[in-house]
């Protein structure tokens, strides 16, 4: 702030991020597990994780935040599974919510694979349903395949929007009306992915 006498606007937002990317780009790999795992720590709790890719996007560019907060919330929602299976989480559960669970007609994967698909449900609490939905004897592997699919497709549409978003607030594209456009576009797909539990007709599963 002492450096900005006159206040933090667009430019000083443009200058601080710049200097931070081109730190953080000649930091060692110390730095960026530490960033890694902090944004791991963070998903643990429950935060979304498109308030981490705005953070890493910012510091690295689209391919590397996308992928780094993909692993971070994949290993998220393992180890949230893992845990709510060691604690027994599913007791405080109720019971009616308890006997939709114990439906064999859908499995613990297709469970975690369909209702990552909507932005309305969160994903710890996806993850706490998915611990319940599990037997015993199951395995944590089985659900590998369903969370990894399940993460990616929940994070395009989040993504695409947040990166559009940002791109448009540093204004540095050449291109403004088209990237305009593109965000407008963004954002009716958005509200469609959240409205869409609200009409069980329309959902895929």
């Amino acid at each position: 702030l002492q450096n900005y006498p006159e206040g933090i606007g667009k430019a000083q937002l443009k200058e601080f991020t710049t200097h931070l990317a081109v730190y953080l780009e000649f930091a060692g790999p110390l730095y960026w597990c530490g960033l890694f795992f902090l944004g791991l720590l963070i998903l643990i709790t429950g935060v979304p994780s498109i308030l981490v890719f705005c953070v890493y996007f910012i510091l690295t560019g689209f391919a590397i935040a996308f992928i780094t907060t993909f692993a971070a919330q994949f290993l998220a929602s393992i180890i949230a599974i893992h845990i709510a299976r060691k604690k027994s989480s599913d007791k405080s559960l109720p019971s009616y919510l308890m006997s939709q669970l114990s439906d064999p007609r859908f499995t613990p994967g297709q469970l975690t694979f369909y209702a990552r698909l909507y932005l309305s449900y969160p994903s710890r609490t996806i993850d706490l349903l998915t611990a319940a939905k599990m037997k015993d004897f199951e395995n944590l592997s089985a659900v590998y395949i369903p969370v990894l699919t399940g993460t990616a497709l929940r994070m395009i549409l989040p993504v695409l929007w947040t990166s559009s978003l940002i791109t448009l607030i540093r204004n540095f594209s050449p291109t403004p009306a088209q990237d305009y456009s593109w965000f407008l576009y963004l954002s009716g797909l958005i509200l469609i992915q959240i409205i869409l539990p609200k009409i069980p007709e329309l959902m895929i599963c």
